[in-house]
């Protein structure tokens, strides 16, 4: 082991002792290796320093098969430049912060980590199972400016199961691809949860033809707050325009935070405005029942 003070860096070289069998990943016929090719992987900080691992990994050649490869190392994956523990800590610091900001913690570059983010994402993916799935719920959310988004399909569970750019009726048919090559058919699906986007609808009509379709509670509450607040406004400047009740107008202003909040939630005193505005006016109230 080496560690540089100037640097703060440790270096740690790693020998094999005696002679190794090795296998054949593919035919499982034993090779012996007969060249050795130097290889670094970085590894997690070591008293705060970076450390890095150092070794020179036979390469091997199979009789049976006359495939050439590196033989294995138990402390990475093939082709990478990371040890898996330093990845294991990469994934984790990507779920609670942006690639680019873990990219900084660590001390590499996001691309870097991007890539060893795919490789776990896909490697999971391989084994994924929707044989049992019969409803999913899907939402877009920004990923970038410029109205770029991403559409999220996750499980009753609330677990991730697909991601995919865009927010339109190809989305809906990627996942329907994706479904098919876990596992399970479009038929299987029962029940589908999504806002009122015509993208997601008209992708669900040709996709999903026999699915139920309901829409998420916060898109429904959405849309009835606003018809709620477009119907206080109008009745406010009727007031204020048609003379003689400006005063019923000033005591209709302001009062839609009141309006949209649950009854429960209210003072005595907020009640009893609520109440006024649901007994005088009846074009705001009918929103509201």
């Amino acid at each position: 082991m080496n560690i540089d003070d100037t640097e703060t860096r440790v270096d740690i070289r790693i020998r094999s002792k005696g002679k190794v069998e090795h296998i054949c990943p593919d035919c499982g016929c034993s090779c012996e290796g007969y060249d050795k090719r130097e290889r670094t992987w970085q590894h997690m900080d070591f008293f705060d320093m970076e450390c890095h691992l150092h070794c020179a990994v036979p390469r091997m050649e199979c009789p049976k098969c006359g495939k050439v490869m590196l033989v294995d190392v138990p402390w990475a994956q093939e082709n990478s430049g990371f040890t898996l523990l330093f990845e294991a800590k990469g994934v984790e610091l990507m779920k609670e912060m942006s690639v680019n900001a873990a990219g900084r913690y660590l001390g590499v570059t996001d691309k870097r980590l991007w890539r060893v983010l795919d490789k776990h994402v896909e490697e999971r993916m391989k084994h994924q199972d929707l044989s049992e799935l019969d409803r999913f719920y899907v939402d877009e959310t920004s990923c970038r400016r410029g109205h770029r988004y991403v559409s999220i399909f996750v499980d009753e569970d609330h677990n991730i199961i697909f991601v995919t750019n865009g927010n339109d009726a190809s989305s809906v048919a990627r996942f329907r691809e994706h479904l098919e090559a876990h596992g399970s058919k479009a038929s299987n699906v029962k029940f589908i949860c999504c806002d009122m986007g015509k993208g997601f609808l008209s992708g669900i009509k040709n996709e999903f033809p026999g699915a139920v379709v309901t829409y998420d509670r916060y898109h429904v509450i959405q849309h009835m707050s606003l018809a709620v607040d477009r119907a206080r406004r109008h009745e406010w400047n009727v007031l204020r325009e048609g003379g003689g009740r400006l005063k019923d107008a000033t005591k209709l202003k302001g009062q839609r935070f009141f309006l949209l909040r649950n009854v429960e939630n209210l003072s005595p005193s907020q009640k009893e405005r609520v109440d006024w505005i649901l007994e005088s006016h009846k074009e705001t109230v009918s929103y509201t029942d």
